[in-house]
């Protein structure tokens, strides 16, 4: 695998012989770090970091990262405190920073804003978050956890819940578990449902149509729950008990993976739209109770 030189803007921009290269490159030095053993692959090379969102574990994984393969990190945390705040675009600022540097790695609350970088930078840029679009790297941890607990992605049943609108990591993770053969399950409350630009893709370019509801406290029949989670008609009815009908919340013992996404605050246009959304989702002890002991949360 050589990667050496390219944009990850995009989960897409990685084929899956690439993404399966990057974990076994990941197995190798988690290894290597559990020993002690790490070499500096990256020494003598400097990450710059561009977030113009706060960011705690995103910024700080990648930072510590560099720091560890023997790399150098110069970083802007705070975008109130750079030329940006004086009108200098995005363009502009890579143009300049990629002389800095032999890497960039950009958060930012546009979409798309990563792809312009990558368009005017000249050494590789990473996409740590744009806007409401994709969190690439994100999803390859995400992917990772699930390949790591359960030895495989493929034909896991994954319900992602919650803010999928606005929440950027599911975009990415959809693509990928949907190229990579697992089942898909949205459950979003009205209005926060997954895009139609995402869901069109699943359908046109990786055949996947996911199960979608509007709650976890939604009613569904058996029938339904055969159809639309594609799941054998004994596995529905030991989900089901003796209910030819029952909330979604009933059906937990049936996924694999439970992914739930906070609503995004920083994305609604008013604080009445966030507040109207804000307290409508929830996973509950009850729900928990009914999900798999050994379910990825």
């Amino acid at each position: 695998m050589n990667l050496a030189g390219r944009d990850l803007v995009s989960i897409n921009d990685f084929s899956d012989t690439e993404i399966r290269a990057v974990f076994d490159l990941a197995d190798e030095m988690s290894h290597r770090l559990e020993n002690r053993t790490a070499s500096g692959p990256c020494r003598d090379r400097i990450m710059a970091t561009l977030f113009f969102e706060p960011s705690t574990r995103t910024r700080l994984s990648f930072e510590s990262a560099m720091l560890r393969l023997g790399g150098q990190v110069i970083s802007m945390a705070d975008a109130r405190s750079s030329s940006v705040a004086k009108g200098e675009t995005i363009a502009d600022t890579v143009r300049v920073v990629q002389h800095y540097s032999d890497l960039i790695v950009i958060r930012n609350p546009l979409d798309g804003a990563a792809r312009v970088a990558a368009e005017y930078s000249d050494v590789p840029v990473i996409n740590a978050g744009d806007g409401s679009h994709e969190h690439p790297t994100q999803t390859l941890c995400d992917l990772y956890t699930i390949r790591k607990e359960k030895g495989s992605i493929e034909g896991m049943n994954v319900a992602l819940c919650g803010d999928l609108r606005y929440g950027r990591t599911v975009h990415s993770l959809a693509y990928a578990l949907a190229r990579f053969g697992a089942r898909i399950t949205c459950v979003a409350p009205p209005g926060l449902e997954m895009p139609d630009h995402v869901r069109n893709r699943l359908r046109r370019d990786y055949h996947c149509t996911p199960a979608e509801f509007t709650s976890l406290d939604q009613v569904v029949t058996d029938r339904e729950v055969i159809y639309h989670l594609q799941v054998p008609a004994a596995q529905a009815a030991d989900a089901a008990g003796s209910n030819q009908s029952m909330p979604v919340w009933d059906l937990m013992s049936l996924f694999d993976v439970i992914y739930l996404t906070r609503v995004q605050r920083e994305r609604f246009r008013t604080h009445a739209e966030y507040e109207a959304a804000a307290g409508s989702y929830a996973i509950k002890k009850a729900m928990l109770d009914k999900a798999k002991k050994d379910a990825l949360i």
